[in-house]
């Protein structure tokens, strides 16, 4: 299994780090800031939204749109957009 991650944040180091610890650099990529993600997005089998925060994410919404099986973390507005076990499945 492969994991693209798209966006940039504090964590980058961390992340790295782990990855390679754990001897995953084959299937955990750190793509960084995406000008266009929607090539991802549409090639992708489940789209994860690992935010502790969160505004309205129009990323969830293009997942649904493209009938994309969704998981995204207990963030704040999480319940506004994903039905758990109806539409996605919300995660603590």
């Amino acid at each position: 299994m492969k994991w693209l991650i798209i966006g940039e944040g504090t964590e980058r180091l961390v992340l790295e780090q782990e990855i390679k610890k754990h001897h995953l650099e084959n299937n955990f990529f750190l793509l960084g800031l995406k000008e266009n993600p929607y090539p991802y997005l549409k090639d992708c089998s489940i789209y994860v939204q690992p935010s502790r925060y969160e505004g309205k994410s129009i990323a969830v919404d293009e997942a649904k749109i493209l009938g994309k099986p969704i998981v995204v973390t207990n963030f704040t507005t999480a319940k506004d957009q994903i039905n758990s076990g109806v539409n996605g499945l919300i995660a603590d």
